[in-house]
């Protein structure tokens, strides 16, 4: 047998995995693309057009920046929906291996990982094309290419955060749970309260939070970037720096850690459940 025969054998369960999960979330993909183009279409055209003294932004770049903010509660909302049940489902309800009994855990867990995973970047993706013809519209201009970089931070901090909600998946008890967490971890302002904690203390960059790690998405296509990362506040006898993004090197190799080591800490509580 040939390597690429062994490969193929390999990858087709994982692939009929992957159909199969496709099939299931399609409805919730369509749900979520409708509320995106609602959104970009609200924040980004009916606005402008239709609510007077709007006034535009001054660049494309500032337009493309005030964009990919308001990706922040969707990507969160996207992940956290088409992600939590990942894990923690097929223990409750063993919807993916009562429908493909022959697959093996590993192989169906990376076969809906990979479904969902494209979802969520088709979705980020759709939202880039979007915002580009919108910019075209309003401005002229041609694509700039820290649209570009902007869109490959979003697809890498996707997989940073679809890693940490399966991570979660592998030990919370139901989907509903880890939905609950994360939306009012991340909503209500409590990583936010963290960061401003730790930097008033310590001035350390708090490259370990999701939500100031997203920072860089919109701040790359200011013109200072990367330059101005931080301010110097007094506060009384106390001086602190107070971090407003990362760099591209500390959020990429954050980002990536992000995503391989929670993966790979799913497997391995996924692994001693199915033992017990």
């Amino acid at each position: 047998m040939t390597l690429l025969n062994r490969i193929n054998i390999a990858l087709k369960p994982v692939l009929f995995a992957a159909i199969f999960e496709l099939h299931l979330h399609i409805k919730k993909f369509v749900i979520f693309l409708v509320v995106l183009i609602l959104q970009l279409f609200f924040f980004s055209y009916i606005q402008y057009y239709f609510i007077p003294n709007t006034e535009l932004p001054s660049s494309v770049l500032h337009f493309y920046a005030g964009g990919t903010y308001s990706l922040y509660l969707f990507l969160l909302f996207a992940v956290c929906f088409f992600f939590s049940g990942i894990i923690c489902s097929e223990f409750k309800n063993k919807t993916g291996s009562t429908i493909l009994p022959l697959i093996s855990k590993y192989k169906l867990i990376t076969g809906k990982y990979l479904a969902n995973l494209i979802f969520v970047i088709g979705l980020t993706l759709i939202y880039y094309l979007i915002l580009m013809l919108l910019g075209y519209n309003f401005y002229g201009e041609p694509v700039s290419p820290r649209l570009i970089l902007s869109f490959g931070f979003s697809v890498l901090y996707i997989l940073a955060l679809c890693s940490f909600v399966t991570f979660f998946s592998s030990f919370m008890p139901s989907p509903s749970s880890i939905i609950i967490l994360f939306i009012g971890f991340f909503t209500f302002y409590i990583d936010g309260t963290i960061n401003n904690l730790v930097m008033e203390t310590t001035g350390l960059e708090p490259l370990y939070s999701l939500s100031y790690l997203f920072e860089i998405i919109p701040h790359i296509f200011f013109p200072s970037f990367p330059k101005n990362r931080y301010s110097i506040i007094s506060d009384g006898n106390e001086t602190y720096k107070y971090w407003y993004y990362p760099n591209a090197e500390g959020s990429l190799i954050t980002l990536s850690l992000y995503a391989v080591i929670f993966f790979i800490l799913a497997l391995i509580i996924f692994k001693r459940k199915e033992l017990h």
